[in-house]
């Protein structure tokens, strides 16, 4: 199978583009407003003490507790 052909949209963090992974920066996590990010992007655009997210905007106050595993 060709590279790349094999890859699902919904497998794959909507920021990044990069394919979820059970564990580490590529796990799949979502937001309170229903996106998806992998772990690795939503550290990337937290500020110290809230989150904005990428697509629509919404602002959450950011703790590790904002968001669950969607694996």
């Amino acid at each position: 199978m060709v590279k790349g052909l094999d890859k699902m949209p919904w497998k794959e963090c909507e920021r990044c583009s990069r394919e979820f992974e059970p564990s580490g920066d590529r796990v799949p996590k979502v937001l309170k407003c229903g996106h998806t990010l992998c772990w690795g992007c939503i550290k990337h655009i937290s500020h110290l003490d809230f989150i904005k997210c990428p697509f629509c905007k919404t602002v959450f106050v950011f703790s590790k507790r904002i968001t669950s595993i969607n694996f």
